[in-house]
């Protein structure tokens, strides 16, 4: 029993270390520095609001024409709104296959995307009703808002929100311009920014919607990104962050989808990054503060990733012959998903299988990928057997020398270095294959969680989305202890997990069996039956990845056992005599 605890504790915290080491591994070799620290250009404390004065005042009747309208691009459905020229909802697709749509903005139900106030931050929208006209020419978009207000002085002006749209790409640009005939400057705002442009009420979808097929909440989180200087930084932990210098773009991220907003050079005061929650809906907001408005006439450009975080969608912002906007090293990039090198490795290979080999459905790209990975590993998991045999074999020697020094450890300890060194046995080859794995297991386990092409992506039958956990039953009514581990949900895929992992374990208990050995079988039984608890709620795209690497395991365990079996019995035939002796015996009967 003792041998039992010592060898369940050995492997549980060599199992533990090889987690964090690889996880930190994975994370070690990131392309982009990702950190929560403060740095001089942000400031994370709580601001005093104080509402704006709003000296700014619409002209002329509202157009009555306030309905929203759609307008449909190659990759967006966006609906618009004429109160105050704004966005309500941008809709795209779930994924590349499928027809239903995302929702990308979600508020409470009266906030929308693009609000413009006068003044800082905490004034009001304008809720004026814009009048509008909708320009369309080969795969180029324009929605054209125009109003006219005047001054606390009467000075006249006109503000124009113009959106400009593209068939082919998930990007938004914004054009805010403020013209005033008289040739005199709009007195704007009581407090230094002149207007403020909100840059959406809350990433989308709901939280609801994204885990949908489960209940665990994998999607419910999103964080605010900032870029400055080729290095990407992630606020998840602040309430409110300012940035009172010039930064190349800001952000907020999902496990999915991002939203990326570009202010115009030397025209911000400031932006503003606020969190809050309210009757237990958590918001998402950045604000581009204007600087005070000098000129009687203003051209401010604005742009707004709004979309997947797939990396190929975004780098075309790096060179300006890749998009059609003419944009050129945006990095945004940066805030794709998969950043860790052995993630961006794996995506790679099964980016091959999906578009080169044309394996169109994503969990079938997966099982491909878990036999080349099996190929990969066959000569490290043929090194394991053979030194798993080795030991079965000098089992009876091991267990004598541990009786024989079990008072003195020190001695014990020694012996059994000078044993294994003498029998060219290493006791921690057999650990490689389940270390190898874990540098394979964390990066795929991030990358399902946060590869879009994933995203809701069924495989076959009751597998619905390969980045959730399956279910083949789900039930409302919580139930002590058990809810809470399970989510009101049965699964198949864990327990095909579990089944083909016992059945690896017990094939690989060949030969003779000493007490010791049987010690370390049980233990050998009972991680896959912790990792079963501990794992239950996992995307099920990772059950199939271990639950043929099992199978796989299972038919190389056979095999070799089969050609051991053939191999001893030419080297050790049975004798003549034996033959002889066995048919007497059996004539006799």
């Amino acid at each position: 029993m003792v041998n039992f605890l010592k060898n369940f504790a050995f492997f549980l915290i060599l199992g533990t270390l090889s987690f964090f080491i690889i996880f930190g591994f994975n994370n070690f070799f990131k392309q982009d520095s990702i950190s929560e620290t403060e740095t001089d250009f942000v400031q994370t404390e709580t601001e005093n609001e104080s509402f704006n004065n709003n000296p700014v005042l619409p002209l002329g009747e509202d157009n009555p024409n306030r309905g929203e309208f759609e307008v449909t691009t190659g990759h967006y459905k966006i609906l618009f709104s004429p109160e105050g020229g704004t966005v309500s909802h941008i809709f795209i697709k779930a994924n590349e296959n499928s027809e239903d749509y995302i929702d990308l903005i979600h508020g409470n139900g009266t906030e929308k995307a693009f609000d413009l106030k006068f003044g800082n931050y905490t004034g009001f929208d304008i809720q004026s009703v814009f009048n509008y006209e909708i320009e369309k020419k080969n795969k180029e978009t324009k929605v054209i808002f125009s109003r006219d207000f005047a001054d606390k002085n009467n000075v006249p002006f006109t503000l124009k929100k113009i959106y400009r749209l593209n068939d082919d790409e998930y990007m938004i640009e914004l054009t805010i311009e403020i013209a005033n005939s008289h040739k005199k400057i709009p007195f704007l705002s009581n407090d230094q920014p002149s207007y403020t442009l909100k840059f959406l009420p809350q990433l989308g979808p709901a939280f609801v919607e994204t885990s949908k097929k489960n209940k665990s909440g994998s999607a419910n989180y999103r964080d605010f990104l900032i870029y400055k200087d080729e290095k990407l930084k992630k606020y998840s932990k602040y309430e409110r962050v300012l940035i009172t210098t010039r930064v190349d773009w800001v952000g907020i991220e999902s496990r999915y989808f991002t939203a990326i907003g570009i202010e115009p050079k030397l025209t911000t005061h400031r932006i503003v990054m606020d969190k809050y929650s309210d009757r237990g809906f958590v918001s998402n907001e950045i604000f581009f503060e204007r600087k005070k408005i000098n000129e009687t006439e203003v051209k401010d450009i604005y742009r707004f990733y709004v979309g997947p975080r797939v990396k190929k969608n975004l780098a075309v912002y790096n060179s300006e012959k890749d998009n059609a906007f003419g944009y050129s090293h945006l990095s945004l990039d940066k805030a794709g998903s998969g950043r860790g090198i052995i993630s961006l490795a794996i995506k790679g290979v099964m980016n091959f299988i999906h578009n080169v080999l044309h394996v169109s459905n994503w969990g079938w790209v997966i099982i491909i990928l878990t036999v080349l990975i099996k190929l990969i590993l066959i000569p490290f998991s043929m090194a394991q057997m053979k030194s798993s045999a080795a030991m079965q074999k000098l089992q009876p020697k091991i267990k004598e020398i541990q009786d024989k020094y079990k008072n003195n450890p020190q001695k014990l300890q020694a012996e059994m270095a000078a044993f294994y060194k003498e029998n060219k046995i290493n006791p921690l080859k057999g650990c490689l294959p389940m270390i190898l794995q874990m540098f394979i297991l964390i990066p795929l386990f991030n990358l399902l969680r946060s590869d879009y092409d994933l995203f809701q992506e069924p495989f076959i039958w009751w597998i619905t989305d390969l980045s959730s956990p399956e279910a083949v039953f789900t039930w409302e009514k919580n139930i002590p202890l058990i809810s809470g581990f399970t989510q009101n949900s049965i699964r198949i895929l864990p327990v095909l997990f579990i089944i083909t992992q016992l059945f690896s374990m017990k094939i690989m208990q060949t030969g003779a069996e000493q007490a010791g050995n049987k010690q370390m079988k049980i233990m050998m039984y009972l991680l896959p039956i912790i990792f079963f608890f501990t794992l239950y709620n996992m995307p099920s795209g990772l059950f199939i990845y271990w639950v043929v690497m099992n199978i796989l395991s299972v038919i190389q365990q056979l095999i070799y056992n089969a050609v051991k079996k053939n191999r001893q019995y030419k080297e050790n035939p049975p004798s003549s005599g034996k033959k002889i002796a066995g048919k007497k015996k059996s004539l006799a009967r």
